[in-house]
């Protein structure tokens, strides 16, 4: 069997493949166009998302492995979607970072974190956004769009500020604790009516692109926050602007933009109550390691012709 990875992400773990040329799997890096066109027509795994025309080559293909729990890019790749080849994703590895991320981003704003970096360049002693601005987590409630991995973490971490959670789910998952409610995808609004933060944790989808509009933004409370950790399609960027400029919102975190990097020119850089992150969530030490283990035990159970983990259901796209 032989496994082509084609992108060198996460590969400050890639010894961990070693183990697989010992139980008689062929690891390749193919990491430009040339080494691809050479190993892909015999690859029977492939581990990141080669150009269409590249996939195309790969005849043998029987597993695709991406290295981030969102397969968005499934949707420019029609053939793909309809062949036999399975779609597996790295869901759960960047849960535990991302939902840290998430916190990260609450409590620079409910601790008054930014005012103070800012009189902190001026080298001035200024408690005036404490006392303004700050204001305490628990007995507030935090509602999650999307109720995966990352959306279950965030509410982990939300229960243990004494926060109360809502989320809401595209499809009709369970909930992990009894004092979370999970909801329909139709209960959105009365989930923005009612949360203090709102976490966008949902996967891009032709039908999640812009779940986030004007509407929707009209719904949640002037004091309320908006953070974004999953993709940046599921919000309407000009619509988020106009809500923290009118102050419909009293803040946002952005992590996840549509286009990425975020041009320069885009209102959403020059708004005090907007900050955003260069799509950082995702990135820990910790989460390149479990990334590996799930392509090594993928790779593994594929030469024993076992089911494999986190199998994407290529329809929906996750």
């Amino acid at each position: 069997m032989k496994l082509v990875l084609t992108t060198d992400a996460n590969g400050s773990h890639f010894g961990l493949l070693d183990e697989l040329e010992v139980e008689g799997i062929d690891v390749v890096p193919a990491f430009d166009e040339p080494a691809q066109r050479r190993e892909l027509p015999d690859a029977d795994g492939v581990y990141g998302w080669p150009s269409a025309e590249l996939l195309a080559t790969a005849t043998k293909l029987r597993w695709l492995q991406s290295p981030s729990a969102g397969v968005e890019r499934l949707w420019s790749l029609p053939d793909l979607q309809r062949s036999d080849v399975i779609v597996t994703n790295a869901r759960g590895a960047h849960a535990p970072n991302m939902a840290e991320h998430v916190f990260a981003m609450i409590l620079a704003f409910s601790r008054g974190i930014l005012q103070s970096r800012e009189f902190q360049k001026e080298h001035v002693w200024e408690g005036r956004g404490a006392r303004e601005f700050c204001y305490e987590l628990a007995d507030k409630t935090l509602g999650v769009i999307g109720y995966g991995n990352i959306g279950r973490q965030v509410a982990r971490r939300a229960r243990a500020f004494d926060m109360t959670v809502l989320a809401v789910d595209a499809q009709p998952v369970p909930s992990d604790d009894p004092a979370t409610e999970v909801w329909p995808l139709g209960c959105l609004d009365d989930l923005l009516a009612r949360s203090d933060v709102v976490v966008i944790a949902a996967p891009a989808t032709p039908e999640s692109r812009h779940l986030i509009g004007a509407p929707q933004l009209q719904r949640m409370r002037r004091s309320a926050g908006l953070v974004v950790i999953s993709r940046g399609a599921l919000f309407d960027h000009a619509a988020l602007t106009g809500a923290l400029r009118d102050r419909t919102i009293a803040w946002a975190g952005v992590d996840a933009t549509e286009p990425e990097p975020l041009p320069s020119d885009s209102p959403l850089w020059d708004i005090p109550t907007c900050l955003i992150t260069p799509h950082s969530s995702g990135h820990s030490i910790e989460k390149e390691r479990r990334v590996i283990e799930i392509v090594r035990e993928n790779a593994r159970r594929l030469a024993r012709g076992e089911p494999l983990l986190n199998v994407v259901d290529k329809a929906r796209g996750y």
